[in-house]
């Protein structure tokens, strides 16, 4: 019953439709019959990632699928900008890494504005295009970073796990020159303040 289906020519349209455009991972996403249970008829109708039934993956891949499944939506390919909400969430680094990858080679003719507390997907994504929102007081504050060369663009490219958005919301700094030396500085500073500095 289930190669019946799988070999339907509707589905097989269905199937080669869902991953003709724009691929975000690399595995075969296709509908199938879950006949597993007696009661399957019930929910018979199941999403599968390289075989895999969609409720037995993580919620990384799962995050993936629903992503490409909404971009590759008509009113996504037509839309002038869009939006997409902290990628990070649930995602190894391999996986977040591939998936901005993609985004920047599949949809470069897209507008998008991605949120994220995540140093990497800014960086990944370029620093040059961050903008910073704040509110403080009742009051909006937006910075923007577009005056970088394009020399430290790449470099924040390349070594994509650096902590940039820690350094740049952060009212003060202070150098360190490895983790033993931040070490002595937290200390140091916990004797004269009482407290730790992230504290504050």
């Amino acid at each position: 019953m289930r190669d019946v289906f799988k070999n339907d020519t509707a589905v097989s349209i269905i199937n080669a439709k869902i991953n003709h455009s724009g691929r975000l991972t690399d595995k075969e996403i296709s509908l199938a019959v879950d006949v597993v249970t007696k009661n399957a008829w019930i929910s018979s109708l199941v999403a599968e990632l390289d075989e895999v039934p969609f409720n037995f993956l993580g919620q990384g891949e799962q995050s993936i699928v629903k992503t490409e499944l909404a971009l590759n939506k008509k009113r996504s390919m037509n839309a002038g900008v869009i939006l997409l909400e902290e990628p990070e969430n649930h995602l190894s680094h391999t996986n977040l890494n591939k998936l901005l990858n993609q985004i920047a080679e599949e949809y470069s003719e897209k507008q998008f504005i991605v949120t994220t507390h995540n140093s990497f997907v800014a960086n990944k994504l370029g620093l040059n295009h961050l903008i910073l929102l704040n509110r403080t007081e009742g009051m909006h504050h937006v910075m923007l970073l577009g005056e970088l060369s394009d020399e430290t663009q790449k470099f924040f490219k390349q070594v994509a796990g650096y902590d940039t958005l820690r350094l740049l919301l952060c009212d003060k700094a202070v150098l360190c020159e490895g983790d033993s030396d931040e070490l002595i500085l937290q200390k140091y500073y916990l004797q004269r303040k009482g407290k730790q500095y992230i504290e504050r």
